[in-house]
């Protein structure tokens, strides 16, 4: 199936896995309470999970587009039991991202990630990355949007430092909120000037979204916790 419009799983039960990522257009998924591991299309996928109990994990796909984006809602953070799924081997492969780069998941020492669960690391305020910070959580205030965050980490209120130098196209992955939602955005650390450990504008850091997750309107310490985000 390469166009599929709607798809209601509202009264299944059990186990059921959907795959979307042959699908060439945005599918509005409705699903109910049963364990759903959902595969995105890598388009505006519009995904509603079950406000009720339910065990869901959703797959985060690839896109060049810095628009069309995934929209979750009622997602279990924190002491849910919900779980994105990051596939590294897709997240890197180059052009996935942008058209002729090739980008690296790294930890704040620029270790690659490895597979497993993702370790958080909350910002709120200037904050230095070592071993084990796989995710930025952005816990601070809210974020306009991708702009606003890259002003805050290139010498800003929440300016980030490394504790070895990145090298160009390195990436983390970092959750935000704009007041209204809260985003998944990676952050690529471009290094246009002379590279150091501490962030500023010479080094043209770029955000992207990659998921949206609706109504949240803001993060606070602990929200969101190891293993919310899975690396596969």
């Amino acid at each position: 199936i390469t166009t599929l419009e709607r798809l209601d799983l509202t009264e299944a039960t059990g186990t059921n896995g959907i795959d979307l990522s042959g699908v060439t257009n945005a599918v509005t998924i409705n699903l109910g309470t049963g364990a759903d591991t959902v595969v995105l299309s890598g388009a505006a996928d519009d995904v509603n999970l079950s406000s009720t109990a339910s065990v869901d994990n959703i797959e985060y796909t690839e896109s060049t587009s810095t628009t069309a984006i995934a929209t979750v809602s009622n997602f279990a953070f924190g002491s849910g039991t919900d779980v994105i799924q990051i596939d590294l081997s897709d997240m890197v492969a180059n052009g996935a991202h942008t058209a002729a780069r090739e980008t690296e998941l790294v930890m704040g020492n620029s270790a690659a990630y490895v597979a497993g669960d993702a370790l958080i690391k909350e910002v709120s305020g200037a904050t230095t990355l070592a071993a084990g910070s796989d995710v930025l959580v952005f816990t601070r205030t809210t974020y306009a949007d991708t702009d606003a965050i890259v002003t805050a980490v290139q010498g800003g209120t929440d300016t980030i430092t490394t504790s070895i130098v990145w090298t160009a196209n390195n990436a983390t992955l970092a959750f935000y909120s704009d007041g209204t939602d809260m985003y998944l955005a990676m952050l690529t650390y471009i290094s246009s000037g002379t590279a150091a450990t501490a962030w500023d504008s010479n080094d043209d850091v770029e955000a992207k979204n990659l998921m949206k997750f609706e109504g949240v309107t803001s993060i606070s310490s602990g929200d969101i916790a190891t293993g919310d985000v899975l690396i596969v």
